[in-house]
């Protein structure tokens, strides 16, 4: 009688470590995604003032990094090489993530990258759109609505980021 009592509670327990472990947390999906992306005014390193909003009627690929990032240094590459294929129809822009401005700008362009790195002085935009690590990349589609994210490396999923983000998926 002693281990019947018992017995639901672990049921229950097994039932949702089940549940949970099959599960990827990569695949969960972000709370952003279809919602209108939250709008920022900053200013980048060399000094010019971009809002997300006069950045509307073209995709934009919206990367969150930092110099001292080791994956960011690895993705880095795969940034630039989708500049130079989408720069005429997507926007791209870097969000730096607590890092010198001087330094995030200077790795960036010592990368090759041609965008603008934006200064988040307090990180109230990472904040916004609940940045937890870097590199974190969203993808915005012309009307303002995230259309997608991911987290760390960009190979497989940057083209098909700015894909959905132009409305070609």
């Amino acid at each position: 009688m002693r281990f019947l009592v018992p017995l639901p509670f672990v049921v229950v327990l097994v039932a949702l470590l089940w549940f949970g472990f099959g599960r990827n947390p990569a695949n969960v999906s972000d709370p952003l995604v279809g919602r209108r992306a939250p709008l920022f005014i900053l200013k980048s390193a060399n000094g010019q003032t971009i809002s997300l909003r006069h950045l509307r009627g073209r995709p934009v690929v919206l990367s969150f990094f930092a110099s001292w990032c080791t994956s960011c240094q690895a993705n880095e590459g795969n940034l630039v090489q989708a500049y130079r294929q989408y720069h005429r129809q997507v926007r791209f822009v870097g969000v730096i993530y607590e890092d010198s401005p001087a330094l995030a700008a200077s790795f960036t362009r010592a990368h090759g990258g041609r965008w603008p790195d934006l200064i988040d002085p307090h990180s109230n935009v990472a904040i916004a759109y609940g940045i937890s690590g870097i590199p974190t990349t969203f993808f915005i589609n012309a009307r303002g609505i995230i259309t997608g994210l991911t987290f760390g490396l960009l190979p497989d999923s940057l083209d098909q980021g700015i894909q959905t983000a132009m409305g070609a998926l």
